[in-house]
């Protein structure tokens, strides 16, 4: 049951190409990668999410999403969830979804919306400032490459499978999440049948960056147990689990429908959201050896004991709301002429959020008085309230622009 790194290699090769454009969300390239994953888990046997195999579309999962991109304040665009499915023999009605982002930063217009180096990342500025395609090889055409190689392995090997796995590349995550919140608000399989989600991004990069899990309050015991007894059979190890609510990335809407959920991953930040995130700078020896561990995990995971899958916290300090920053026109055209708008693009039902009343298209501008955190982007409001909101406080009071109109709100936290 070997990974390959030359299928790897190639994956990423074809995802991370010039001619993809940087898979952008909503781009013509991210399009192009999404029909090849579609292709591939056809190739593979894989199960579509609806209609017959014979159709790339029942391997798809279309959504449209509000832009974050600087200059073309309140549009609209399209992108598309991929998803395959391995029927599990024992419970084949629970699912373990084994997921990461498709998409990338695209063109300097989409990247970071409109951001040419940011903050915090280490990188050639000059070199970088020279190319027009950010290829987003790291971030993350690397674990969708997993993703399918590990599908592949499961599948021409026959594994016995006791829970059925649903292998799914996520469209528009840079810009707020839209496509694992898509997924949740729009589930492909009842949410109470998903016993837990592992989420994939970033898995190699900066060699010097540790190998780690996270995710929000106290880890669901079984992954410890898997992370201790895949440890135990090789070299490569995870790292112990990190507390984070981690909102910019796609395991977030998860947690918030309690399904125990992590994201495998590094803290890499070597040329990440820039352009010079190119294939060439890839240790695939690495990824080979850490998408090897990480097909033992799944598989560990997916054959667990019914008792373990246990959600561990309460949710406290997590909103359920998506977005990021407004554009000077955007907040110009609500009649605000604040430094700093968060944008409402996305709401997870049954959220705090929902039941506060916020709505997509909202601007907030204020969170008890206090002015949105600067950042150079966010993705889940937890990003920008910083850490001066404290979530021990029982209630957040937001100031928001809907329309016309300028309302309070109080968010319970």
């Amino acid at each position: 049951m070997a990974i390959e790194e030359s299928r790897l290699d190639h994956h990423v090769a074809v995802l991370a190409h010039d001619s993809l454009g940087g898979r952008g969300a909503g781009s013509m390239g991210e399009a192009k990668a999404v029909a090849y994953i579609a292709q591939r888990f056809r190739e593979m046997g894989l199960h579509p999410i609806h209609g017959q195999a014979k159709d790339l579309g029942g391997y798809l999962q279309p959504f449209g999403f509000y832009t974050l991109e600087d200059h073309d304040p309140w549009r609209k665009a399209n992108s598309q969830n991929v998803l395959g499915i391995l029927k599990g023999s024992d419970f084949p009605n629970e699912y373990i979804v084994v997921g990461g982002h498709h998409d990338g930063q695209g063109l300097p217009h989409q990247a970071d919306f409109g951001k040419s180096i940011p903050e915090g990342v280490v990188t050639d500025t000059i070199a970088a400032k020279r190319d027009t395609i950010w290829n987003s090889a790291v971030d993350n055409a690397v674990s969708l490459a997993t993703i399918m190689e590990i599908a592949r392995v499961i599948q021409q090997n026959k594994v016995k499978l006791k829970r059925s796995i649903v292998f799914v590349g996520f469209g528009a995550e840079e810009n707020a999440l839209d496509g694992s919140v898509y997924f949740v608000n729009n589930p492909p399989v009842p949410l109470k049948q998903i016993k837990a989600m592992i989420n994939l991004e970033k898995i190699v990069g900066d060699p010097e960056a540790t190998f780690l899990y996270a995710a929000y309050g106290e880890p669901t015991p079984l992954f410890e147990k898997i992370r201790k007894r895949t440890d135990s059979l090789g070299a490569v190890k995870l790292a112990p689990f990190e507390i984070d609510i981690v909102a910019n990335t796609d395991h977030y809407p998860f947690v918030l429908n309690k399904i125990p959920s992590i994201t495998i991953g590094t803290g890499s930040q070597i040329n990440i959201h820039t352009s010079l995130d190119h294939s060439d700078r890839i240790d695939f020896g690495l990824l080979e050896k850490r998408a090897q561990y990480i097909l033992t995990y799944v598989l560990g995971i997916v054959n667990s004991e019914s008792s373990d899958f246990v959600f561990t916290d309460d949710l406290s300090g997590v909103t359920g709301v998506a977005g990021g920053p407004a554009t000077k026109l955007e907040m110009l055209s609500r009649g605000y002429e604040g430094e700093r708008a968060f944008k409402v693009t996305n709401i997870i039902k049954g959220s705090k959020g929902e039941r506060a009343g916020l709505l997509p298209e909202d601007l907030i501008l204020s969170v008890n008085g206090m002015e949105i955190k600067k950042k150079p982007f966010y993705q889940g409001l937890e990003d920008a309230l910083g850490d001066e909101y404290n979530p021990d406080v029982h209630h957040l009071q937001l100031k928001i622009a809907r329309g016309e109109e300028t309302r309070d709100i109080i968010l319970d936290y």
